[in-house]
């Protein structure tokens, strides 16, 4: 049931579902749990364990630390079904995001634009992040993700990341500056938190 993705819509709902009617089976899914790794044992968890999230955040640790071969393995549909408070865990979330795995990386995103929980993220150095928000317009769903990703940033950046996104669209010699259609997803979303006083007056120029 967890790696059929014609049913990804309603496995993982239907089996924490049972878990909250039948406490008994409650053992059982985590003893499954138990056997499984990182995305699996973490959907597994997630059903079984109301209280505590904390062992599903330990599962998606252990897949963040795990070889390329591994993850490649992963029921990656299931994490849409994952609601998780995030809070708390902004170091893991980001560490997921720098797996560089879209597929990966548009299922969390997806769940955090629904249900927002990020406190402020440290992304560390954006020419990383813009490489491949330009490698991902190519895709068929890069448009998406671009948007999903200018979203999050746009809540989650500290005011110093937020001003290195300015200052490198208005580097003229930039190839990710005003000329660069990823612009239009990115750098307008980031700025709405910033009031006008903040934002340098030789941005409003180039607009």
């Amino acid at each position: 049931m967890l790696s059929d993705e014609k049913k990804k819509s309603w496995s993982l709902k239907a089996l924490k579902c049972i878990c909250g009617a039948r406490p008994d089976l409650v053992k059982t899914v985590t003893a499954h749990a138990l056997t499984a790794s990182g995305i699996a044992k973490a959907a597994l968890l997630y059903c079984a364990s109301f209280a505590d999230p904390e062992p599903v955040f330990e599962a998606l640790t252990e897949l963040a630390e795990a070889s390329v071969e591994k993850r490649g393995q992963q029921p990656t549909q299931l994490l849409e079904q994952i609601e998780l408070k995030w809070a708390g865990h902004e170091d893991l979330f980001v560490q997921l995001l720098r797996l560089r795995e879209t597929p990966l990386a548009l299922a969390i995103l997806e769940q955090e634009y629904i249900y927002p929980t990020l406190g402020e993220c440290e992304i560390g150095p954006i020419d990383w992040w813009l490489e491949w928000l330009l490698q991902e317009r190519k895709a068929a769903s890069g448009d998406w993700f671009c948007h999903r990703m200018a979203c999050l940033f746009a809540r989650v950046l500290n005011a110093g990341a937020r001003h290195a996104f300015v200052a490198e669209f208005n580097r003229t010699a930039s190839r990710f500056g005003a000329c660069s259609p990823i612009v239009s997803f990115l750098i307008f979303p980031i700025l709405l938190p910033m009031s006008s006083a903040q934002t340098p007056f030789h941005f409003y120029s180039r607009i």
